[in-house]
């Protein structure tokens, strides 16, 4: 009896062991996929559970022909896609960046012809585990998104890569995160996140402080294919929606360099006229005027 007790306690402790490997790995290939049989199994599954929230994600965006916009985390490359189709009629393009070798790989193959074609559409870059530090220059785009990303930021970083994300947005343009809480919650019970992982508020919060507006939570509800719909078998989903506001006047670039433009003419044309009358009568000395600083 007691040799059947122990073996008993020996074989559930395995069952258990193997199922915190098990979890452990699924943690590991959600984070970051490493190339292997497993990973790809996953990666599929999951993109095929996201891939309705990443097209809600992409209509928020409202993406016009021109644009450039940037996918954190593609992935296999779904969004990337959807991106190609709302460009292929302009000059914008897509553009991606992932933590993951191996989803960089799959991604840079799929998308083969688009990467090396003369007018290129599509340009994928591997993060190197570094987002607070983005590799492209100030207000390139006209929209970011990430879906199933921000989990695993740790809290330490997330207010550097928001502001990061601002940087690089065009004022006016929008950023969204696409998310599902109740696959999340799923997630949570099969030990692949974190209890306060997937909290909406460790991301919410950065948002204002680092430039925001007009910041929301949108709830959509949702088709297999991505579309707003309130027919039976809908999936509820959450946008965080947040805009880079438009520079005041005082803070607009090209305003601050035609009220410097202005200040140094009238210097300009003072020194000029103040040269000018030490060499003339009194009666025909000049004053600066409108009309003084229109002659330059």
């Amino acid at each position: 009896m007691v040799k059947t007790d122990t073996c008993s306690c020996i074989y559930v402790c395995y069952l258990q062991e193997g199922y915190k490997t098990v979890t452990q790995e699924f943690r590991s290939h959600y984070r970051c996929p490493q190339k292997s049989i497993t990973a790809s199994v996953l990666t599929k599954r999951w993109s095929k559970q996201s891939r309705p929230v990443v097209c809600s994600a992409v209509q928020q965006l409202n993406v016009q022909p021109d644009d450039s916009v940037l996918e954190i985390g593609y992935g296999r490359g779904d969004g990337i896609e959807m991106l190609l189709d709302k460009l292929q009629d302009g000059v914008g393009a897509a553009y991606g960046l992932e933590l993951s070798p191996y989803m960089n790989a799959v991604a840079s193959n799929r998308f083969l012809l688009e990467m090396g074609d003369e007018d290129q559409k599509v340009f994928l870059d591997h993060a190197n585990n570094v987002l607070v530090l983005l590799p492209y220059p100030t207000g390139l785009f006209d929209g970011i998104y990430h879906v199933d990303v921000f989990y695993f930021w740790r809290n330490s970083q997330i207010k550097e890569i928001v502001e990061e994300l601002w940087r690089v947005l065009k004022p006016g343009k929008q950023l969204v995160c696409g998310m599902e809480l109740s696959r999340l919650k799923k997630l949570e019970e099969q030990n692949i996140l974190g209890p306060l992982e997937a909290d909406p508020l460790r991301y919410l919060e950065h948002l204002e402080p680092a430039g925001f507006t007009d910041v929301k939570v949108i709830y959509r509800k949702i088709d297999s294919s991505g579309n707003e719909t309130n027919m039976p078998g809908s999936r509820e989903i959450q946008l965080i929606v947040a805009r880079k506001p438009e520079p005041e006047d005082d803070e607009d670039p090209d305003v601050i360099f035609q009220n410097l433009r202005e200040d140094i003419l009238e210097d300009l044309v003072e020194h000029s006229i103040s040269k000018s009358n030490q060499a003339q009568p009194k009666h025909v000395r000049k004053s600066t005027s409108k009309e003084n600083l229109e002659i330059l």
